[in-house]
């Protein structure tokens, strides 16, 4: 669903107000039916000590549950719709509030702000309790606040110059941790099922573990651009020529686009970031 109005507030000046709804249904899941709930025993596991995490870590996190050794591995899977098990909802909803106008003397200028999340809920048990952890959440709104400022302005000369600076929200941070079979163990009250015949210290199996709601916790610094460009018309005739000089990213931020979710030495390290301050030098050719 989508609703937007628009209002002139002065001559050759305008206000949009629009909203989003967008929802999700019919989803289809896959249920083993040789288990059962009954199937799983529960553990707990401590989060590292870390200023970085929520709390500053040290934290245990329970809700997470590991398959009896006598049903490890067996299936008998059944495609069916979510529905048969229970509710499950993903819902976005957003806004944006933008303006923009002509000056007297020919300069655009406009700009606004947006802001919107999807929620996601999904606590149904199909096989496992685990799907309980974490199964309803969604990003702080204010976190998902980004703003938008453009203009042209005409320079002597007939030179023409224009630039667009945006903040956008920071990338997510997500922390996941495996954790080994004898961390888990003294939890569990047993090995892991995915041990085997291998008991005790030869276990090499583990469990990676989400330190907290996964896309909803931590997220990097809010990343601002500022792009510029100048441009000149020369006509020769027919011919209409445009210079153009670009200047992208001019500020030279290096905030992250996308982060390493693996807890470790190297989290949270950008794994992407926008390009660096680039000047691109162009023209463009009309007859």
């Amino acid at each position: 669903m989508f609703l937007a109005v628009q209002q002139e507030i002065r001559q050759g000046w305008g206000v949009e107000i629009a909203y989003d709804r967008t929802w999700y249904g019919d989803f289809r899941v896959t249920d083993n039916l040789a288990v059962t709930p009954d199937d799983y025993d529960p553990f707990c596991v401590t989060g590292p000590s870390d200023p970085r995490l929520p709390r500053g870590g040290g934290y245990e996190i329970c809700g997470l549950y590991d398959i009896k050794p006598a049903k490890f591995g067996v299936r008998d899977d059944l495609v069916t719709l979510q529905k048969n098990f229970g509710d499950r909802s993903q819902v976005f909803n957003g806004m944006r509030i933008s303006i923009d106008g002509r000056s007297a003397n020919g300069s655009l200028i406009g700009g606004g702000l947006s802001f919107g999340r999807t929620w996601r809920k999904n606590c149904a048990i199909i096989d496992t309790p685990q799907q309980e952890l974490y199964c309803d959440s969604g990003p702080p709104l204010a976190k998902a606040i980004q703003f938008k400022l453009y203009g042209t302005y005409d320079l002597p000369w007939g030179i023409e110059t224009s630039a667009t600076f945006r903040v956008l929200e920071g990338a997510v941070i997500d922390a996941n941790l495996s954790y080994s079979n004898a961390q888990i163990a003294p939890s569990l009250g047993r090995d892991l099922a995915a041990c085997g015949r291998l008991v005790g210290p030869a276990c090499t199996a583990g469990v990676t573990v989400p330190l907290y709601a996964p896309g909803d916790t931590l997220f990097e610094p809010r990343v601002v651009v500022l792009d510029w460009r100048l441009s000149k018309i020369v006509r020769v005739g027919q011919v209409r020529l445009r210079g153009l000089v670009d200047f992208y990213n001019l500020l030279n931020t290096n905030a992250g686009l996308i982060v390493s979710g693996t807890y470790g030495s190297n989290w949270p390290r950008p794994t992407s970031t926008p390009p660096g301050r680039t000047v691109r030098i162009g023209a463009k050719v009309d007859w």
